[in-house]
């Protein structure tokens, strides 16, 4: 039986996932802060403590369950959205009834760190599977067909 176990760098997850998310933030900060003054960066600023970190923790759980096969990766990442999604949604929801922070910025930032920090997960997955395949291609990873 050939070897199952895909290479993926962790410090890749950290690129793809947190660093493309702190970029986005970085960016609009200054907007925020003309539209919404503090008030609109402390709203931000939980949203990123928020997305952040619920993201991380699905990259991180996908990178785990990719030592069994690119397959396995896969369905991994798309079974981890339903509960990263009510993940962030049910935190947000009980963060914004505790400290009421500017509600349109929060929500706004909230859905875009969001979306930018999960298709930073999905490029570095596809990145990663592509890679993989082009591995297994070439002989350098032993792994069966599934065919």
């Amino acid at each position: 039986m050939g070897t199952v176990r895909m290479r993926l760098s962790f410090w890749a997850i950290l690129g793809w996932v947190g660093a493309i998310g702190l970029l986005a933030g970085a960016i609009g900060a200054w907007p925020t802060w003309r539209l919404a003054g503090q008030e609109g960066l402390v709203g931000e600023v939980l949203a990123a403590a928020i997305v952040l970190p619920i993201v991380l923790a699905s990259a991180v759980i996908v990178w785990a369950v990719a030592s069994h096969g690119p397959g396995l990766a896969a369905a991994a990442f798309m079974a981890a959205g339903v509960v990263r999604l009510a993940a962030v949604v049910a935190t947000a929801l009980i963060l914004y009834q505790f400290v009421r922070p500017h509600t349109v910025a929060f929500l706004i930032w909230v859905g875009l760190l969001y979306l930018v920090t999960v298709i930073g997960e999905g490029v570095w997955l596809a990145r990663a599977l592509k890679r993989d395949a082009f591995l297994v291609a070439l002989g350098r990873v032993d792994r069966p067909s599934p065919w």
